[in-house]
């Protein structure tokens, strides 16, 4: 098992947000779930999940959760993004390995 692990991942294009990923920590023994995925520019993060306020009628995300440096937020970024990558790669593969739907004459509907 890698340090972290993709459990789920839904693709959700709005803006630069790409998805949201349920990941595990398997260092920490913790789940994560609603983990963001954004992309812009062709670059590629990650952020925690946030509550949504709005003041003076403009939207802001507040994280749960946030790193207190750049670098340990941008190691956990890449992980995240490579845990994301391998999930969505075996679901691909797990979706051309499935045998394709072969009618049985025997059975009338």
């Amino acid at each position: 098992m890698s340090e972290i692990e993709c459990l789920k991942f839904i693709p959700k294009s709005a803006g630069a947000l790409q998805g949201f990923a349920d990941i595990f920590i398997a260092k920490w023994q913790v789940e994560i779930f609603g983990v963001k995925l954004f992309m812009k520019n062709g670059h590629r993060w990650v952020s925690f999940p946030s509550r949504e306020t709005e003041e003076d009628g403009v939207k802001k995300y507040w994280p749960y959760l946030r790193f207190r440096t750049k670098e340990h937020q941008d190691l956990f970024s890449s992980k995240v993004l490579f845990a994301i990558d391998d999930f969505c790669e075996k679901q691909a593969q797990a979706t051309k390995e499935e045998k394709p739907f072969v009618e049985d004459p025997d059975i009338p509907f």
